[in-house]
């Protein structure tokens, strides 16, 4: 799947589209997404020039997307900022912040929020309590129960979160809540997290979809990776500070009983724990955490959480950071662990992953940690100390204070990254298998797996690697007194400029070079060459047609460089290699109709991008073209350059250079070198990538039907030969990722190369005409080529130089031919007889195909009347019908051209030349036996005529039929695509939407389908592009139809009206809907002090009533 990039606005809610944010637009985005919350927190910054960035309001929905229908990240608008030059930033948070703007319960059912408090308790332990009479109880027995009541109760109806319960696990072993009482005070979001403490440390929160997710931690392991490979930098720590061994805890309010009914309640106080884990303690001193946890107010509920926390945090735990690049598939820390090994393969840790950053640039790019989160990120110590007095007498088993010291029989679960506590000493090189590289604290970084050249500098804002500060190299905004010489004046980062040719000035802010018949040339040095140089380019006057204003790039001297040029009043965007003061046009684009005209006064913003010999030029944020050449790869001067200045100066402002690495995947395209679609021997095969690649190898090209041979060439162009293995089609592609550029970017597949091999020739095996005296039996007469005839049932003679069986046959009869050849077409005239009056339908003529013996076989044949046309199988005596239709009424005497084409699985039937039937079948697939076929004549004979069988190759394109059941529609919809024949390869990518998306491709053979998810009100618009589904045979499919269908979303509305007001008496009132509806009836008029009577549907959206 191609990697597009896609942010997506929704407002006001995250299901209401709004629009998709053009690319060019994006200044960057990164997001996060935690094992426990789910999609968490992201940022997208927006350039100066997006027009349209002020619509993005605080509370507006961003979605990002890998492609289209791949959502990897939903997110609220919870900041905006606005800078200038840099532009605006909106800072997200996941779907899952609602569940922090949630609360349970209520102080009481009269007070504003109208709730009571609610409880939730596996029995009744607080009698006491003296909002007790208004409370609301759910009685629990395990903690699934409980998330799923909370999230149906206070979430689903107040907030975007989707409830699935397929997505809350019974946890194994959970750990039962004995009760919990909740007035409005916690959070759904706190009291998950405390549950999924308490349940084995839980994974929790909400995906990008919108569905809330309690799940068991994953096992499965979802991907591995290397050191040197796979890992661009990886550090490992373990820190003491993180180390818990005693909890403070601090519960919720427990009530003394009544004396008696008359009386307030005696006394009350906090609930307290103190829980100690000794093994730790022994080993490395007390380290004390206080909590808050109001809920809490029993032994048993606290010492299960005290239990469990322990687990996780009473040893030094290790943790990773790693950062993986180039990554096409999101890695889900609630859904899968990974596997991380050293350069040699071996084993450092398996692990769940707490979290994942993705920089959502260029190539998404993963900054991954494992090892649990510091607790006191989740839970902070309570900002006031608070000391409460125990109870006199209290039991601490029972409902009062408790504490005790804890101790596990182990720490940690399967794939811990901790060793068992029992250790006489914490080691972290031997704690576990092949860790014996890493020591208590470690920094690894692989030069060879970076792309990252950039160097810090002090206003180096970036928070990822992979994506270099803007301007991090040089910048001019030209902010200057009027008049100031361009070498006088100070740049706002960079080492100043050169007047290379002719003189340049700072006027109204702005670099323009003084008036000149030639050129003018302004550089300025760096230490870099592979960089991204920008700049706005204001189009001056010229008398000149040649007049132009651009960049200069990778410049060595005033005569040695590069230089991108705009020409005034023209399209013309080219770039110019200058060697020794010789110009040589390199690329232009002067005759695409999509680049603006150059004119006067016109702004533009020109960008090129330069990475070893790749050069590519943009403007208005739209790439014009790409080259290659490698003159000047290592020159580091870059600047501003003008050409015929004669009248009003062009000018230049933002002035950008930053680190540049090309992160674009090398595309493919194969063609047939000779131009030719059909061969009959080897063809060579052209094979050009967009830039230049190694890697490439003979081993890497696919042939089907055919090997491949003789590969030659480098960099972009490349030449191989093709050699078929038989008389068939055959289709050459080259698969993703198996050549590199130098940057390490690996290639896109190829396009699919169809290439027709044809040795057909008409009646080449046997033939037929039937020429002999009246009456010679078939197994007696010699045909005109081929083997001869075997009667295997039925007598078959000859007639009027035609094959005839004889009438009142019972039995179907049969005679074959034999050959060495079974993909084949066979063909023959047939003249239809006459059925039985007391069996109508039954007499059929046809032709066999493929029979090993008179048990096993197929063949196909009309049927005189109903005008059926069916392909039969026999096997074993056995008959099935495997394929059928109707070609409408055939009478005896009918004369019809019944042709069988069969090639590998597929089988064709023709009737008069016009395709009938596919069906597809490997049985008998190389059976070398084919003739003719009659079933039960009565009064009038079957007759066969031209027997012809030859070489068949099946060329046959599917096609492809898009339907759905519905139009129009209001949401996502369904749509079935069914092919003509079986095939394969289709992917989710090959599916084209306009105004929609598409999504979950499921089927195969020849039918599948899709779900289309409609971006906004109006029609939607689907089909399947050619050549990407292949059959059996090698044959891609024809493109598909255009399905459009209507997107209504809007509710209709109604007005009522009556004629007069007031009323007297009866009076009738018409109900005027704005668009067509149904299903209306009277009792859909709510009235009050009146009764109904005389309903009408007046039209499809007019009624009355009296």
């Amino acid at each position: 799947m191609t990697y597009e990039r896609r942010v997506l606005h929704y407002s006001p809610g995250p299901t209401d589209f709004q629009s998709l944010i053009s690319d060019r637009a994006i200044a960057g985005c990164s997001f996060e997404l935690n094992r426990m919350g789910g999609c968490g927190s992201g940022e997208l910054k927006l350039n100066d020039e997006f027009a349209d960035r002020s619509n993005i309001k605080v509370g507006d929905w961003i979605a990002f997307e890998y492609s289209a229908g791949d959502r990897w990240y939903m997110g609220r608008v919870e900041h905006r900022s606005a800078t200038v030059p840099s532009g605006v930033s909106f800072q997200l948070e996941g779907m899952g912040v609602e569940l922090g703007e949630l609360f349970v319960g209520g102080f009481n059912p009269s007070g504003d929020l109208g709730l009571p408090p609610h409880r939730y308790a596996i029995t009744d332990l607080f009698p006491n309590d003296p909002d007790y009479a208004v409370e609301s109880l759910d009685v629990i027995s395990e903690p699934r129960e409980l998330v799923i009541l909370l999230m149906q109760q206070y979430v689903v109806s107040k907030s975007d979160i989707i409830l699935d319960t397929a997505l809350v696990d019974s946890l194994t072993n959970p750990s039962s809540v004995t009760s919990m009482k909740f007035r409005g005070e916690e959070s759904i979001k706190s009291i998950i997290k405390d549950l999924a403490m308490r349940a084995g440390h839980a994974s929790w929160g909400v995906q990008s979809d919108g569905k809330f997710f309690y799940l068991q931690k994953p096992t499965t392991v979802a991907a591995t990776w290397r050191i040197g490979r796979d890992i661009i930098s990886l550090e490992e720590t373990c820190e003491r500070n993180q180390l818990y061994n005693r909890i403070t805890l601090t519960g919720g309010y427990v009530y003394d009983e009544k004396i008696n009914s008359s009386d307030d309640t005696r006394g009350f106080y906090r609930w307290r724990g103190n829980y100690t884990q000794p093994e730790s303690r022994a080993q490395f001193g007390e380290r004390r955490i206080r909590m808050s946890i109001p809920w809490i107010r029993t032994a048993k509920d606290s010492r299960e959480f005290a239990r469990e926390f322990f687990r996780v945090y009473a040893e030094p735990t290790k943790r990773y950071s790693l950062e993986i690049g180039d990554q096409s598939t999101l890695l889900i820390p609630w859904d899968s662990q990974i596997k991380i090994e050293d350069e040699n393969g071996q084993e450092i840790v398996t692990s769940v992953v707490e979290s994942v950053r993705v920089q959502f640039d260029h190539a998404p790019r993963f900054q991954i940690q494992i090892g649990p989160d510091d607790p006191q990120v989740h839970w902070p110590e309570p900002t006031v100390d608070e000391r409460w007095e125990l109870p006199k007498n209290s039991d601490a088993n029972q409902i009062s204070y408790g504490g005790n010291e804890i101790s596990l029989t182990y720490f940690g679960t399967e794939g811990s990254l901790n060793p068992p506590l029992s250790s006489s000493s914490y080691n972290s090189s031997s704690s576990y298998a092949s860790s014996a590289w890493l020591d208590d604290s470690f920094s690894f970084s692989s030069s060879s797996s970076s792309d990252d050249n950039s160097s810090s500098s002090p206003d180096d804002n970036s928070s990822s690697s992979s994506s270099p500060p803007p301007c991090n190299i040089a910048k001019d905004l030209f902010v200057s007194a009027n008049g100031i010489a361009l070498p006088i004046h100070a740049m706002d980062k960079g080492t100043g400029w050169t007047e290379e040719v002719g003189t340049w000035k700072i006027q109204g802010n702005k670099a323009e070079p003084g008036v000149t018949l030639s050129s003018a040339i302004a550089l300025t040095s760096t230490t870099q060459s592979n960089v991204k140089v920008s700049a706005n380019i204001t189009m001056g006057a010229s008398q000149s047609d040649l007049a132009s204003a651009g960049i200069v790039l990778r410049a060595v001297d005033a005569s040695n460089y590069y230089y991108i040029e705009l020409q005034r009043g023209t399209r013309y965007v080219g770039i110019q290699k200058v060697v020794d003061g010789t110009s040589t046009i390199l690329e232009s684009n002067l005759s695409d109709i999509n680049t603006p005209v150059m004119n006067a006064g016109k702004t533009y913003l020109v960008e090129v991008r330069c990475d070893d010999d790749v050069i590519m030029v943009d403007v208005d944020g739209v790439e014009q073209f790409t080259i290659n050449d490698s003159t000047f790869n290592t020159a580091t001067k870059h600047g501003l350059g003008v050409w015929t200045n004669d009248a009003t100066s062009h000018k230049f402002d933002n002035f950008c250079i930053e680190d540049y690495v090309d992160t674009r995947q090398p595309s493919v395209t194969l063609a047939n070198f000779s131009g030719a679609s059909s061969t009959n021997g080897p063809y060579d095969v052209d094979v050009e990538f967009s830039k230049k690649v190694t890697g490439f190898t003979l081993s890497d090209i696919s042939v089907i039907n055919g090997t491949a041979s003789a590969l030659i060439g480098s960099g972009k162009y490349y030449l191989y030969t093709v050699t078929t293995t038989g008389p068939r089609n055959v289709t050459t592609f080259l698969a993703a990722n198996i050549a590199s550029d130098t940057n390490g970017n690996m290639n896109t597949a190829s396009n699919l190369l169809l290439t027709t091999y044809n040795t057909e020739e008409a009646c080449s095996i046997a033939k037929d005409g039937f020429l002999d005296f009246f009456n010679v039996r078939l197994a007696a007469h010699t045909m005109n080529t081929g083997t001869g005839w075997t009667e295997v049932s039925g007598t078959w003679k000859i007639d009027n130089d035609r094959a005839k069986i004889n009438m009142y046959s019972p039995t179907p009869a049969l005679v074959l031919t034999s050959t060495n050849v079974f993909n084949v077409r066979v063909g023959a005239n047939v003249i239809i007889g006459s059925s039985s009056q007391t069996e109508p339908g039954t007499a059929g003529v046809g032709i066999a195909f493929r029979a090993i013996d008179s048990l096993n076989y197929f063949y196909a044949q009309i049927r005189e009347g109903v005008g059926l046309l069916e392909i039969n199988k026999i096997n074993n005596g056995t008959e099935t019908q495997v394929a059928s239709t109707y070609i409408g009424p055939v009478n005896k005497k009918d004369a019809f051209f019944l042709e069988v084409r069969c090639d590998g699985d597929v089988i064709i039937v023709d009737v008069d030349g016009v395709e009938k039937l596919i069906y597809e079948d490997s049985s008998y697939s190389t059976a070398t036996k084919h003739g003719l076929r009659a079933q039960k004549p009565n009064s009038i004979n079957h007759y066969f005529d031209n027997f012809c069988i030859g070489n068949y190759i099946d060329m046959v394109q599917p096609t492809v039929t898009l339907t759905t059941t519905n139009d129009p529609v209001n949401g996502a919809y369904t749509v079935t695509a069914t092919f003509s024949k079986n095939v394969t390869s289709l992917a989710l990518s090959d599916i084209s939407v306009t105004n929609g998306t598409a999504s979950a491709l499921a089927g195969s053979a020849r039918i599948y389908t899709y779900t289309v998810t409609p971006t906004a009100e109006g029609t939607v618009t689907t089909s399947i592009e050619a050549n990407v589904a292949i059959d059996s045979n090698s044959n891609t499919n024809t493109a598909s139809n255009s399905l459009t269908t209507t997107v209504d979303t809007l509710q209709p509305t109604v007005t009522l009206t009556t004629p007069a007001d007031p009323v007297t008496g009866m009076f009738v009132v018409t109900a005027q809907f704005s668009e067509t509806v149904t299903g209306i009836t009277s009792s859909d008029f709510v009235v009050a002090n009146a009764t109904t009577a005389n309903f009408v549907a007046v039209d499809s959206d007019t009624y009355t009533i009296e």
